[in-house]
């Protein structure tokens, strides 16, 4: 009787076991950063960002500073110890305006010259260009129509043929 029970018990398990549903593992991770219950959940993905755009400011100063000509700062010495010596009359804000505006007008009037010179260059380029093809496709219509010659009788007229390798051995020898 003892094996029965056991048996019996045994295939009821079994049938639970095929009863049961495949359920999905638990991810094992941390959705957040820091401690959520707090309020902290991005303050430290916070922290981070600052300090590296800190560190990437810190670091373009110094790199400015490296390339800055050493020219400068002995002028500033100069100022400094004889600062009533020299004085500079004072410019009128409209003179400083004036004179960026003529500048900048300048400035913008040769890069203006310089792209009416490239496309002046260009255009010549592309005339000459079609020039030179325009000479190349008649010359190529030219010996295309004499090869394309045919007989009465539909064969190809030998004697344009001929011609037309003597002609291309012919330049052949005159290059070399």
């Amino acid at each position: 009787m003892k094996t029965k029970k056991l048996l019996d018990n045994g295939s009821r398990s079994k049938s639970n076991n095929k009863m049961k549903k495949y359920s999905k593992p638990k991810a094992n991770y941390n959705k957040f950063i820091g401690n959520r219950e707090e309020g902290q959940g991005f303050a430290d993905k916070r922290k981070r960002k600052i300090k590296y755009e800190y560190f990437k400011l810190k670091k373009k100063e110094r790199l400015r500073e490296k390339h800055k000509p050493s020219v400068a700062q002995p002028d500033v010495d100069c100022l400094t110890e004889q600062p009533h010596s020299t004085r500079h009359p004072q410019k009128n804000e409209n003179d400083t305006n004036i004179n960026r505006f003529s500048k900048n007008q300048k400035g913008f009037q040769a890069k203006l010259q310089e792209r009416m010179d490239e496309k002046k260059i260009g255009e010549k380029k592309r005339k000459e260009y079609e020039e030179a093809m325009g000479e190349y496709n008649k010359k190529k219509k030219k010996t295309h129509l004499k090869l394309c010659k045919k007989t009465r009788r539909g064969q190809p007229v030998m004697q344009n043929q001929i011609e037309f390798l003597l002609e291309k051995i012919q330049g052949q020898v005159d290059q070399t």
